[in-house]
């Protein structure tokens, strides 16, 4: 993950961004990610990008290993 990641999905300058936690950061950034590939994956899966897949098919490999 870089700054400008951070920047970009936060809408902050690089020096807010360098004081923040960045495993904190991670989590939000994965959850996003989750979001997004949910609601591409209900909408219309065939359009899915492929971190989008990859986000969903953890997913559901997680739910799955815990059910």
């Amino acid at each position: 993950m870089t700054i400008g990641v951070i920047c970009e999905a936060f809408h902050c300058l690089p020096s807010e961004a360098m004081n923040e936690n960045w495993a904190v950061i991670r989590e939000i950034l994965d959850y996003r990610m989750l979001v997004s590939a949910r609601e591409q994956h209900n909408q219309d899966a065939s359009h899915m990008h492929p971190s989008q897949v990859a986000a969903w098919t953890e997913m559901v490999e997680a739910v799955d290993s815990n059910g």
